[in-house]
């Protein structure tokens, strides 16, 4: 029998994920960002990272949080550029009153409605 068939209130636990992933990504990140400002060195010669480069966990933690901050700035990026898009929509029914004259008017109309 498989698990998901299983009735039982004990496997019935509702959490909400989204939140759950956003603090632990986000404690993960500030423990990431205290990891390089703490093996900052700065000289003379400019701001240097000692070591960190070349540390395989660090480059580990990089990887393990940088695609979710990713995924995160894709759907807000993705979502004003929808309205964007949406928003441009309504130059094709300009473009097409500057070649039909007769539809200039009704065309003015339905823009000024939407």
């Amino acid at each position: 029998m498989c698990m998901s068939t299983v009735k039982d209130p004990y496997y019935e636990v509702t959490l909400d994920w989204g939140l759950l992933d956003l603090i632990f990504f986000s404690l993960f990140s500030f423990e990431l960002l205290l990891r390089v400002v703490c093996k900052l060195e700065i000289s003379e010669r400019g701001v240097r990272l000692t070591g960190l480069m070349s540390d395989g966990f660090f480059w580990l933690d990089v990887v393990a949080v940088l695609p979710y901050w990713l995924t995160k700035i894709k759907m807000v990026v993705f979502q004003k550029l929808g309205n964007v898009l949406r928003a441009l929509s309504v130059l094709r029914l300009l473009k097409l009153s500057r070649q039909y004259s007769d539809l200039s008017i009704p065309l003015a109309r339905a823009v000024i409605v939407s």
